[in-house]
């Protein structure tokens, strides 16, 4: 079960640009490691270290993937916001719209 999660959350961090990395096997010789996960950015910057290396959770690789999918969806809507109001949309129209792509996208998440 935990390695069908921990493949899951490679998929998902890959769309990111994000890359997951599991402790090394454990050994007497290694007790500097922790028994987790530490994700590498795109930039090379280390998530999951804080005191030793992978010390980062599966729950808590899980938490940073939905972390990263709401900043995605906002920068979307920004996006979308933004191209609404140059096209001279005003404010109540803007209200209608949001109720729109909020039910375009519940209906593409159920589907």
């Amino acid at each position: 079960m935990t390695k069908i999660r921990e493949q899951k959350a490679r998929n998902q961090l890959k769309k990111h640009g994000f890359r997951l990395n599991k402790a090394p096997a454990r050994h007497w010789t290694r007790a500097q490691y922790g028994v987790g996960y530490q994700l590498i950015a795109p930039t090379g910057f280390v998530i999951g270290a804080n005191q030793r290396e992978y010390e980062m959770s599966l729950a808590g690789v899980f938490e940073h993937i939905a972390w990263l999918a709401r900043c995605t969806a906002c920068e979307q809507l920004q996006a979308v916001r933004k191209e609404f109001f140059e096209n001279g949309g005003a404010e109540d129209d803007w209200q209608c719209e949001l109720k729109e792509l909020a039910a375009d996208s519940f209906v593409m998440e159920a589907a």
